[in-house]
C-alpha cells in the first residue's frame, strides 16, 4: 500500500491495518490490543454525538448516598428528555444495580456517577480518566 507517496507493507491476512504518523514516516501502530484504549482511533475518535448512532441506555448509580442517588435520577431524567426532544426517540434509563451484562454488551452505555456511586463506572474506566468527587477528567498521558 502506498500512503502519502510511502510505500508500507503490512499483513495479506487481515482486511484492515493501523497506520500511525511517527517522525514525519507512516509505519504500522503499535499491534498492542489496547493501543485504541489510549489512543484516537475508530472506536473512540468522537464526536460525543456517535454514542448515539447505535441503541443505548443510561446507567444511573445508585451506590452513594439517597442524595446523592436522587441527583444522578434527575441528571438522568433531564438527559433522557433532552434526548427525546431532540430526536424524537425514548431512551431507557436502568439503575447500575439492575443493568444485565446481556442488556450492556447490546447497547453503548452512558453512565453517570463516579466509581463510588456507580458499578458500571469502574469496569468501563479507560487510561487517561482521572476521578476526583463526582467529576471525571480526561489527561493526556
Amino acid at each position: 500500500m502506498t500512503v502519502d507517496g510511502e510505500m508500507i507493507q503490512g499483513p495479506t491476512d487481515t482486511d484492515e491495518m493501523q497506520l500511525c504518523l511517527v517522525s514525519k514516516r507512516w509505519s504500522l501502530c503499535n499491534p498492542d490490543p489496547d493501543w485504541q484504549r489510549s489512543n484516537r482511533g475508530p472506536l473512540n475518535a468522537g464526536p460525543a454525538r456517535q454514542v448515539f448512532a447505535r441503541p443505548f441506555v443510561v446507567v444511573v448509580g445508585t451506590q452513594g448516598t439517597d442524595d446523592e442517588t436522587h441527583e444522578l435520577h434527575a441528571a438522568a431524567t433531564y438527559f433522557a428528555n433532552l434526548h427525546a426532544e431532540a430526536s424524537d426517540a425514548s431512551v431507557s434509563i436502568i439503575k447500575d444495580s439492575e443493568l444485565s451484562p446481556q442488556v450492556a454488551r447490546r447497547h453503548q452505555l452512558v453512565v453517570m456517577g463516579s466509581p463510588r456511586q456507580n458499578s458500571w463506572t469502574a469496569l468501563v474506566k479507560a487510561p487517561g480518566v482521572e476521578w476526583g468527587g463526582g467529576s471525571s477528567m480526561v489527561s493526556s498521558n
